[in-house]
C-alpha cells in the first residue's frame, strides 16, 4: 500500500512539472509586436492629392437693423425670400420723425429768413456784425438738424444692400424694435466660402506674394451628396496656426452651381492638387535605418494593413533615395539590426513625458 502511494505521488509530480514547463514554453513563444520607430516616405516628384474635411460659409452675410428705434409696421419678407439690392425689408411707425422732420424745417425757414435780413442789414450798419455771425450760426444748426430728422426718417426703412437671400427674420410686425437691434439677417446667394484646416507640412507649398494669395495649387470641392468637383479658388490664408491641430485655416470661394442648394452650416471636403515642384526633393533615408549586405542596401517597410515588417532592397545615392518605394511607405528608423523580416511589429508613439 506505501509502494502504490509513494508511486502516485512521484507521477503527480512529474505531471505537474511537465505541465508547468509547457506552459512557460507557450509564453516565451508568444509572438509580441514588437513596438517600432518610424518615419515616411516623402516623394516631391509628382502631384499630391489631399483630402480634407470643410465647412460652407456665406461669402457676405449682414444682421441688418433699424438705426432708430419704433414699432415695427411691417415685414415684407419671409426666411428663404430673394431679395434685390434696395428691396424694402421692414419699416416701422415713422410719424414720431415725420413731426421731427416738419419742427427742424420751420426751425430752418425761419433760421434763413434772420439769416437773409441780418446779411442785408449789416451791409447797412443798422445790425453788429456779432448779430450776424449768430444768425449765420443759428442757421447752419438749423440745417444740420434739418438733415438729422430727415436721416431719421429715412432709417425707419430697412433695405438689403445687397442681391442675396433672407436667413432668418428676429422680429415680427407691432413689435418695438430698439437701435441697432436685429431684426433681419440675409446672405449672399451667388458667392459662398469654403473653410478647411490644412495641415503645417503643406502650408509651405501654398505661396503668398505682396499681400495677395498666389497658390500653385489646384482646389475642388465634393458637395454632400454629389458626387462632382467644383473648382474653387484659395482667396484668404491664416497666418497664425491652430495651437489643438497645429493646422491653417485657409478659405477658398466658390461661385454656387445651379444645380445644388447650398446653405452656411454644410459639410463638404476639399481636394488640394499640390503640384509638384520643378526642383523636387529626394526623400532623405537617414544612416540608422540602413542594412547593408554584400553590397546591397536594404531597409525594414513597416506594412501598417498586418503590423508586419518587409525587409526591401532599396537604390540610395549621397542617402537620398531612388529607387524600392513608394511615397507615402513607413520605414523603420532605428534599431534595424535586431530586427527580423516578417516580424510583426507596432508603431511606437511617443507618451507624454517620455
Amino acid at each position: 500500500m506505501k509502494i502504490h502511494y509513494l508511486r502516485y505521488v512521484l507521477i503527480s509530480t512529474i505531471v505537474v512539472f511537465l505541465t508547468a514547463c509547457k506552459s512557460e514554453n507557450e509564453i516565451n513563444n508568444v509572438n509580441y509586436p514588437t513596438p517600432v520607430k518610424l518615419f515616411q516616405i516623402n516623394i516631391e516628384n509628382k502631384d499630391k492629392n489631399i483630402t480634407l474635411p470643410a465647412t460652407i460659409k456665406a461669402s457676405e452675410q449682414s444682421l441688418l437693423s433699424f438705426r432708430v428705434g419704433g414699432q415695427i409696421n411691417k415685414m415684407y419678407v419671409n426666411s428663404g425670400d430673394r431679395v434685390k439690392r434696395g428691396t424694402l425689408l421692414a419699416t416701422i411707425e415713422s410719424s414720431i420723425y415725420d413731426q421731427e422732420v416738419n419742427l427742424a424745417k420751420a426751425n430752418y425757414e425761419l433760421a434763413l429768413v434772420v439769416y437773409n435780413r441780418a446779411k442785408l442789414l449789416v451791409k447797412k450798419g443798422f445790425v453788429s456784425k456779432s448779430d450776424y455771425d449768430t444768425a449765420k450760426s443759428e442757421l447752419q444748426t438749423s440745417k444740420s438738424a434739418l438733415e438729422k430728422a430727415q436721416n431719421n426718417r429715412n432709417y425707419t426703412r430697412l433695405v438689403s444692400p445687397f442681391d442675396g437671400v433672407v436667413i432668418t427674420k428676429y422680429s415680427e410686425a407691432y413689435e418695438f424694435a430698439r437701435e441697432k437691434e436685429v431684426v433681419v439677417g440675409i446672405q449672399a446667394e451667388s458667392m459662398f466660402d469654403i473653410s478647411f484646416q490644412l495641415p503645417e507640412q503643406f502650408i509651405s507649398l501654398i505661396s503668398q506674394k505682396s499681400g495677395s494669395v498666389t497658390p500653385n495649387t489646384k482646389v475642388n470641392v465634393q458637395f454632400e451628396g454629389s458626387e462632382r468637383f467644383y473648382d474653387a479658388s484659395i482667396k484668404e490664408i491664416n497666418t497664425v496656426a491652430d495651437q489643438a491641430t497645429a493646422s491653417y485655416t485657409v478659405v477658398a470661394s466658390i461661385t454656387k452651381p445651379d444645380e445644388i442648394n447650398l446653405l452656411p452650416g454644410m459639410t463638404a471636403k476639399v481636394k488640394l492638387s499640390i503640384s509638384k515642384s520643378k526642383n523636387y526633393r529626394k526623400s532623405k533615408i537617414p544612416v540608422s535605418a540602413l542594412i547593408n549586405e554584400n553590397g546591397q542596401t536594404y531597409i525594414f517597410r513597416w506594412e501598417p494593413e498586418v503590423n508586419k515588417l518587409t525587409k526591401v532592397a532599396i537604390k540610395i545615392e549621397d542617402n537620398q533615395l531612388v529607387d524600392g518605394l513608394s511615397d507615402g511607405d513607413w520605414v523603420v528608423e532605428v534599431g534595424v539590426s535586431e530586427l527580423r523580416d516578417g516580424q510583426t511589429a507596432v508603431q511606437w508613439i511617443k507618451e507624454r513625458g517620455l
